[in-house]
């Protein structure tokens, strides 16, 4: 998605990557939750832990503040750019609100094993199931 892309661009600083991601893919609703990450990441390896039930306010608040991060004087996103990440930030939590159904079901989870990404200072993962489609939306800073 070309916002994620923008704003793991916009965001590669001192010590400081981000991982962004928005997984679209259909799956059987019987399937367990850890079942659905795995075959939404394609990797047999994935455990997940502390599952619980979120809303749709909390998914893109949470996501909101991860993303605009201030880091620290040792790592930090880039400084330079914190204008156009603002304002990428706040299209992408319009997208986010677009697309998230009130009927959604959402999931906050961890991953124990299998994480796409390397996190270090913060991350998110939830799975929005509807009749359609599942959504995983993982994010990730790193060193």
């Amino acid at each position: 998605m070309q916002i994620l892309e923008e704003l793991s661009r916009n965001l590669f600083g001192m010590n400081y990557q981000v991982y962004l991601g928005e997984i679209h893919f259909v799956c059987s609703q019987d399937l367990n939750i850890e079942n659905k990450v795995r075959l939404g990441l394609n990797a047999k390896d994935v455990i997940i832990g502390n599952t619980r039930g979120e809303s749709k306010e909390s998914v893109i608040n949470d996501i909101r503040d991860k993303i605009l991060h201030e880091g620290d004087l040792g790592s930090h996103p880039s400084r330079k750019n914190r204008t156009e990440v603002e304002l990428l930030t706040d299209k992408y939590a319009k997208h986010l609100d677009d697309m998230i159904s009130e009927n959604s079901l959402i999931v906050g989870f961890w991953f124990i094993e299998g994480h796409p990404a390397y996190p270090v200072w913060w991350d998110y993962s939830y799975l929005i199931e509807d009749r359609q489609q599942n959504i995983l939306l993982i994010g990730s800073s790193s060193d």
